[in-house]
């Protein structure tokens, strides 16, 4: 068996400048990376059961998945999250973590609908929310572009 190349470094592999984002709080990084685990644990039995697999004996039980999503006590504005203001100030994982806070289509949809942000080439008709969500920050993203060559 041949040996595999030694991986690269870290310290010398240096990313464009252009491709940094300001950096995040280490509680919001951590809360929007487990976020996405968790609904992946929910949404997939298998990886739920490989990440239970990985942690001690024990010390978990099950990864509770909702029965039937409960109405929030407060009902959600999509205006308050306006996608490509949150890129553009605080970049694209500040937004990957505020659509990780939506649990439902009908949230995702709104965000869609009252930015009239272009996302119908992008998802299916029946599109996951991970796919809604990634159609957000593209057509964001897009928006940001097309805003910015218009400029010069």
């Amino acid at each position: 068996m041949a040996a595999k190349p030694p991986a690269k470094s870290p310290e010398k592999v240096k990313a464009p400048a252009k491709d940094l984002e300001p950096p995040q709080d280490a509680a919001s990084i951590l809360e929007g990376l487990f976020n996405v685990v968790l609904e992946e644990a929910r949404a997939r039995p298998a990886f739920a059961k490989k990440l239970l697999r990985a942690l001690p004996k024990g010390s978990v039980v099950n990864i509770e998945t909702p029965r039937k999503a409960k109405k929030r006590a407060a009902s959600f504005d999509p205006t308050e999250v306006n996608p490509v203001v949150i890129i553009r100030n605080k970049g694209e994982t500040a937004l990957k973590f505020e659509l990780g806070k939506r649990r439902t289509k009908k949230e995702l949809l709104a965000i869609i609908r009252v930015h009239n942000l272009d996302v119908e080439a992008r998802i299916k008709r029946s599109g996951t929310l991970a796919d809604l969500r990634q159609a957000i920050i593209e057509a964001a993203s897009q928006r940001i572009e097309r805003d910015r060559a218009a400029a010069s």
